[in-house]
């Protein structure tokens, strides 16, 4: 750090770029030899995934990014409801709470949590219905 200069440019890039050039210097002062497949099937027990694998695995990951993006669509949603709708449906299914808990959570009764709860989800259909997922 003792001769780090300011040249226009910030510490963390001066920092970056030492940090690169030694990478570099590492692999390019050391002979790199690659390991036969073979090899690592023997010693290391090492098996690359069938192409089934992958598609599933694919098919796993588009499905968790669709999944995120109604999450992401959702909650975008709930915030243009009042606020004491957007509590009681976090409450219930962002936390899991019974109506009770929901109940004694706010300090409110259960009929009136069941009340704002409907009426809540109610006013989320009609916003999902209105503003459709991207």
């Amino acid at each position: 750090m003792s001769r780090f200069q300011w040249r226009g440019v910030s510490i963390s890039s001066w920092l970056y770029r030492i940090a690169s050039n030694e990478v570099a210097a590492y692999f390019r002062d050391r002979k790199y030899e690659g390991d036969s497949l073979d090899e690592l099937r023997e010693v290391a027990g090492f098996e690359p995934p069938e192409s089934q694998d992958m598609l599933e695995e694919i098919v796993t990951a588009e499905r968790e990014v669709e999944r995120h993006a109604d999450f992401l669509h959702v909650q975008k949603l709930l915030e243009r409801l009042p606020q004491r709708s957007q509590e009681v449906i976090a409450l219930r299914f962002f936390e899991g709470k019974r109506i009770k808990e929901i109940a004694e959570i706010l300090g409110k009764g259960e009929g009136t949590v069941k009340s704002l709860l409907s009426r809540g989800l109610d006013q989320l259909r009609r916003l999902h219905d209105a503003v459709p997922p991207p």
